[in-house]
């Protein structure tokens, strides 16, 4: 570097030193190297979809339910130019697809409040039509 004394720290990023660690242990099959900078990655705020990224080039297992769950608790409409650019089309339309049938399950446990059978209740509830009135109320216009 031009303009760098021997005798000062270098300036860089740390982020991009593990990234480069990750990159050449992966290369050369060094599972410690892949293993401590995976680690040390994770500690860091990476954006989810650079996490998918880095987990589908260097195979990283454990690094695919946490971005995933942050990408499926953003609304579509929500995703930047920088998630747009980055996530191909097959994940998108993944997660899109998720987004789909977690809110029509969502939709069905609404319309069908979980609620034991009358011979499941007997024992402990001597009030049972009471108690399944007041559930369904609270159920239809409070939660559901």
């Amino acid at each position: 570097m031009v303009g760098h004394s021997a005798l000062e720290p270098l300036k860089t990023d740390h982020t991009e030193q593990l990234l480069n660690i990750l990159h050449i242990s992966h290369m050369w099959q060094m599972e410690q190297g892949v293993e401590f900078s995976a680690l040390q990655l994770i500690k860091k705020s990476l954006h989810p979809v650079h996490c998918l990224q880095l987990a589908w080039q260097y195979d990283l297992q454990d690094w695919i339910k946490i971005p995933i769950c942050m990408l499926l608790g953003t609304p579509l409409e929500l995703y930047t130019e920088v998630n747009e650019n980055n996530l191909d089309f097959p994940l998108y339309m993944i997660i899109a697809t998720m987004k789909e049938s977690i809110a029509t399950a969502r939709k069905h446990l609404a319309h069908h409040p979980p609620f034991p059978t009358d011979s499941d209740n007997t024992p402990f509830c001597l009030h049972h039509t009471v108690c399944k009135k007041v559930w369904y109320e609270k159920w239809f216009l409070v939660l559901g």
